[in-house]
């Protein structure tokens, strides 16, 4: 549909319905894992953009090509700090909601936390307000998996960031996005010696990709047990 979508704009010629065709099916590819698709379609948007009046589209669709950025681990640090500094400043410029400033919060941890900076990283995450947390859960699952990632890396106590992370992770659902997410907790937990959680949250990330747990035939253990010494 997405895909259809650009065709019908780009027959249209209308800037704008072009930029929000390409935007949307970023969103789409980004969602599907192909990053590299999803990144080419946002950096088009945003070159509409960037010749338009919305401030607050062109902050909150930078800071979008910024976190799908992150995810690929081949992508230039300095360029997703120059996104993420331009809509920083759009965002001051424009009417932008509680939620969009979050959302450049958090991402902007998630950088901090690229570029070695744990600390930095925590104090992103605390500027995020408490209210923005009820009105997007995914947001607020993601600022928890970030903080859990920071607390590691220090060498700080997780447990209870742990869990709340895992059980805002479990009411989100099951895509490829929400996999990544219980992935990051996984490594992290692992990192950090808590194999039990580790485990818990692998497994979890591999149901969102599809796996269902197989049934196994009962076994009568104790005739597989070794005849005793003689």
């Amino acid at each position: 549909m997405a895909r259809r979508a650009i065709k019908v704009a780009e027959a249209n010629a209308a800037p704008e319905a072009q930029a929000a065709a390409y935007w949307n099916a970023s969103v789409y590819e980004r969602a599907a894992g192909r990053l590299q698709a999803a990144v080419d379609l946002a950096s088009r948007a945003l070159t509409i953009l960037e010749n338009g009046n919305s401030t607050r589209n062109l902050a909150k669709l930078r800071t979008q090509l910024a976190h799908t950025l992150l995810n690929d681990p081949s992508a230039e640090t300095q360029e997703i700090r120059d996104q993420l500094d331009l809509a920083g400043r759009e965002l001051d410029w424009s009417s932008a909601s509680p939620v969009d400033r979050a959302r450049h919060s958090l991402v902007m941890a998630r950088l901090q936390l690229r570029e070695g900076n744990p600390t930095a990283a925590l104090d992103s995450l605390q500027s995020i307000p408490v209210e923005v947390c009820h009105q997007d859960p995914g947001l607020t699952a993601e600022a928890h998996v970030t903080k859990v990632q920071a607390l590691t890396v220090m060498s700080e106590p997780i447990d209870v960031d742990l869990e709340q992370a895992a059980d805002l992770l479990t009411l989100l659902g099951t895509d490829l996005g929400v996999a990544q997410l219980w992935f990051s907790l996984a490594e992290a937990a692992e990192v950090a010696g808590r194999t039990g959680a580790a485990l818990a949250a692998f497994r979890q990330a591999a149901v969102c990709l599809g796996a269902a747990r197989m049934r196994m035939p009962s076994v009568d253990r104790p005739a597989f047990r070794l005849p005793a010494a003689q």
